[in-house]
């Protein structure tokens, strides 16, 4: 996960962005922006930096007017557009399995806010997203309000509304409703995403929908938020559409406060659980009566209904990117989150995984998997007990194959420890069992993991291939194959195949920095067959509730 912590109460804000470290220390930060302005756009030629075009579609109905540009976001346009792609251009695209369903942003005021609101657009650039279906608001209705014609204004242009995707949702049942009255009572929770569609969506269209709830956890709220979702679905179906979801997180208890309450909101949020998300909502409330935790997520009605309509449109799960608050300024904090939702691939990308599995093609079943998954944690967890790793529940055969295996620990999406290993003399289970107490306990980059830090732990199994060797190192497939150095004097390291996809690394960079970083040799001496071998592998990679992803070492 990245952090930025926002610390001034009016136009400054620092953000700190977790790089790959995956030279020399296994995690390095550095970073983004210090205090003052936002991070300048990227270089030309990077999705950051190219301009939006005008848009050329017809603004056919009334145009709401900005009513918190100038407060929220500044009035100036050059200064917005500038401000905006700096903090889109700061965050780092996580390489998600599936194409982007929804994702989850914050609305306050950008020097408070926009840096974690990036985190979520990043998600977006690039994308083959025609339309944005914006939906939030600080205000509890019995209907969700679509404005279904004209636009959006903000200093950037207007932004202008899918009239074909807002019929289809206004047609969709009757707790959506064209109701273009709702949008000018100054509710700031879905203006503020429009600039930010504007920047990473250029020439998109939108279309508003003011939606909240009063008490999430009523059924008639509950169903309320459900046949909002189930319109949106309905809608979004066989469109290059996805939803933005406007909300903030706790106000104004602590910053300790908040701290707990969001990371419990935001965890309900990402296991896409409706049920789940409203009655950790009550506990929330309820653990927290006296620290003055007036809501855990202002906008938890749209949260519901995107959820549903996520559920609906397939997603395959949900990943945090981004959090923040605005610190204690003495007024009490507020909290932001970035969540993106994801569901299965498109054909693009299921054609690059069924690619990159084993040559025999996956070995494990979804059983097996989680089988190893919870094998590799209760190992850990039965250590600190001084008790021996567990065995299989049910030991299959593809569990008693015998193979070689990585597990990989990261804590909030920061690397916390890895170690494998090739050798293919155990049967799986039990070097999945090895390797996590391994990972969590003796891998020397580290200190060892301790048991209050369980519940923010990750686990990741990478079970891997037999490894062949290279007659031309650059034959490697950059995402698909791992490589293991071999050098004179019992020199070698190693890169497990996700490595080249998370720092985009080219061939050549993959090889010298494993072959500097890892094997302590040249850079270059993966050119010279004489002096070192290149061997290369695959691998099946799963991970628990796939949660943010850190560097793979």
């Amino acid at each position: 996960m990245l952090h930025d912590i926002a610390r001034d109460a009016h136009l400054r804000w620092t953000a700190v962005a977790l790089l790959f470290g995956l030279l020399g220390p296994a995690c390095s930060k550095a970073p983004v922006a210090g205090r003052g302005e936002p991070p300048a756009q990227r270089e030309s030629g990077t999705p950051a930096a190219r301009q939006a075009p005008a848009a050329q579609t017809e603004i056919v109905g009334p145009v709401r007017e900005p009513m918190v540009a100038g407060r929220f976001y500044t009035d100036s346009p050059a200064e917005l557009r500038r401000q905006v792609a700096g903090y889109v251009a700061a965050a780092r695209k996580e390489n998600l399995p599936g194409r982007v369903i929804a994702i989850i942003a914050p609305h306050a005021g950008y020097s408070f806010s926009g840096p974690t609101a990036g985190r979520a657009y990043r998600h977006l650039e690039g994308e083959a997203i025609d339309t944005a279906i914006v939906v939030g608001s600080h205000m509890p209705l019995r209907y969700a309000a679509v404005y279904a014609s004209g636009g959006y204004r903000t200093p950037l242009g207007v932004a202008a509304v899918d009239r074909d995707l807002a019929g289809a949702l206004v047609a969709a049942n009757d707790s959506l409703t064209d109701a273009p009255a709702a949008h000018s009572a100054g509710d700031n929770a879905l203006e503020v995403q429009i600039p930010f569609v504007q920047v990473a969506l250029p020439g998109a269209r939108i279309v508003p929908v003011s939606f909240n709830v009063e008490d999430p956890s009523s059924q008639a709220d509950r169903g309320l938020a459900r046949r909002v979702g189930e319109g949106i679905a309905g809608a979004m179906r066989g469109r290059n559409a996805v939803i933005v979801c406007s909300t903030d997180l706790s106000h104004y208890p602590d910053a300790a406060t908040a701290e707990a309450s969001d990371r419990a909101i935001l965890d309900a949020i990402c296991s896409l659980d409706a049920d789940r998300i409203a009655s950790t909502n009550v506990e929330l409330l309820e653990k927290y009566r006296g620290h003055n935790l007036s809501c855990t997520a202002c906008g938890l009605g749209a949260v519901l209904a995107t959820v549903e309509a996520a559920r609906l449109l397939g997603a395959t799960g949900a990943r945090l990117v981004g959090y923040t608050h605005s610190d204690d300024t003495g007024r009490g904090v507020v909290g932001y989150g970035a969540v993106v939702i994801y569901g299965p691939p498109d054909s693009r990308r299921a054609a690059a995984a069924a690619e990159a599995t084993t040559p025999s093609g996956r070995m494990l079943s979804d059983d097996e998997r989680k089988e190893l998954l919870h094998l590799a944690r209760t190992s850990v967890e039965l250590y600190f007990d001084g008790r021996p790793a567990p065995r299989p529940a049910k030991l299959t055969e593809a569990l008693s194959m015998k193979s070689g295996a990585f597990v990989t620990l990261t804590e909030r999406g920061e690397l916390r420890g890895c170690i494998g290993t090739f050798d293919r003399s155990m049967p799986l289970w039990r070097v999945v069992a090895d390797r996590a107490r391994s990972a969590a306990f003796a891998d020397t980059r580290f200190r060892p993991v301790g048991r209050e830090e369980l519940d923010d732990i990750r686990f990741e199994i990478s079970v891997l291939s037999p490894y062949r060797k290279l007659d031309d190192p650059l034959s490697i497939r950059l995402g698909v194959d791992g490589i293991l150095v071999e050098g004179r004097g019992g020199r070698g390291g190693t890169f497990l195949p996700q490595v080249a996809t998370e720092t985009g690394w080219s061939k050549e960079e993959f090889l010298s920095n494993c072959c500097a970083h890892k094997a302590g040799l040249a850079p270059g001496a993966w050119r010279d067959p004489e002096q070192v071998a290149v061997y290369a592998y695959t691998a099946e990679v799963f991970s628990e509730a796939d949660p943010a992803d850190g560097p793979h070492q």
